[in-house]
């Protein structure tokens, strides 16, 4: 029995037609993938744009005060340190040596000076013994004037010895307790600390190495962080205490973080001549690694807008790659507002139009595309 004519024919045609459907397919296949975002109203924002630096609330040159070699060490960098910690030890040898020479005579002059008073008290109260007994016979007359004068110069010059014995010995205490002292603080300062609670940033010398008075053994920074703003002469005026914006810092890509200006310095960078600002920036604290740096979007004044797109978007300060049709197409605008990560269209796109976001590089006018929606 032969095959309806009709029904063969419809299966050849509907052969042809998923052919067809397979060849448009794989031909659009070979089409570039662009990422398009959507034209959106929303809030235009006018900024002063910046670049921001994070640095250490206090930095501080740890230096060693005593010659010597470095036989302990602590520091490392990135060691988090606390008030009062041991960083360094210098070899103390030698002056502990001193210290324990200097304690030694201090202890037996010591010794010696009180054996000596202890001779000289005997030695006066015989002294003092016989001027009574002198000064007995003057008074009965059986002394003569001459010789009893003679008698109490001798008995007054051996009191004053007694007193500049006594002067010489505290002297030489002093002088000895003067010198450990001396030596003391030098053995305390072959101990290096911490000097306030931080982090170590960099390192020059490690065990073993001899060290000069005076040299430099780390850097020691604090936790806390300062995020510094500096903005042109020009825009400097417009901003206030108080005023909010947005910091992208380059370590963390698009990554953007809510910020509130909280400090002006009157003067500018000598080497630069931009204006600094304190920011306080919404991001954890271990984040806020030191000198990181970026960029900041200060906000003066916002207002709606009916046509908003990325700023990333927007190439050559005026001109965006828009889809339409598949295919790419150059459009020049006219722009408003410009925010750290939008800009406002006055002129020259519509709401829901579709505009490269992303690579543009990639694309020309009259390039056939395929598109890929993304979120901003």
């Amino acid at each position: 029995m032969s095959a309806n004519p009709s029904r063969t024919g419809l299966k050849f045609f509907v052969t042809l037609v998923v052919l067809a459907a397979a060849g448009v397919a794989g031909w659009l296949s070979f089409r570039p993938v662009a990422k398009v975002a959507a034209v959106r109203p929303g809030a235009a924002s006018k900024i002063v744009p910046g670049t921001v630096v994070v640095t250490p609330e206090k930095t501080l040159e740890i230096r060693s005060e005593a010659d010597g070699r470095l036989l302990e060490s602590e520091l490392a960098p990135g060691k988090k340190v606390k008030e009062g910690d041991k960083l360094a030890q210098i070899d103390a040898t030698d002056i502990d040596i001193q210290i324990k020479h200097n304690e030694s005579e201090l202890a037996a002059l010591r010794k010696t000076i009180e054996i000596n008073d202890a001779k000289a008290q005997l030695a006066w109260k015989t002294t003092e013994e016989e001027f009574k007994e002198t000064e007995r016979l003057y008074q009965t007359q059986s002394l003569a004037e001459v010789p009893f004068t003679k008698a109490k110069r001798t008995f007054e010059v051996q009191k004053e010895e007694i007193k500049l014995t006594k002067i010489a010995n505290e002297r030489q205490i002093e002088s000895l307790e003067n010198t450990l002292e001396t030596l003391r603080l030098q053995r305390k300062r072959t101990t290096v600390l911490a000097p306030f609670e931080g982090e170590v940033s960099l390192v020059y010398f490690h065990p073993g190495a001899l060290i000069e008075k005076k040299q430099t053994l780390a850097t020691l920074i604090t936790a806390n962080r300062l995020v510094i703003g500096k903005i042109s002469e020009e825009n400097f005026a417009e901003i206030q205490l108080g005023q909010t914006g947005l910091v992208k810092f380059l370590g963390y890509g698009d990554e953007t973080f809510s910020a509130k200006v909280i400090k002006k310095l009157p003067t500018a960078e000598e080497a630069t001549q931009r204006y600094l600002i304190y920011l306080d920036v919404t991001i954890a604290p271990e984040r806020l690694l030191a000198n990181l740096s970026g960029d900041v979007a200060i906000t003066i004044s916002e207002r709606k807008a009916q046509t908003l797109v990325p700023r990333r978007a927007v190439f050559d300060g005026k001109f965006v790659y828009v889809v339409e049709g598949g295919r790419v197409m150059k459009r020049e605008l006219e722009i408003g507002f410009t925010s750290l990560t939008a800009i406002e269209v006055l002129k020259g796109l519509r709401e829901g139009e579709q505009v490269i976001a992303d690579e543009l590089d990639k694309f020309a006018p009259g390039d056939r595309v395929r598109v890929e929606p993304v979120k901003w």
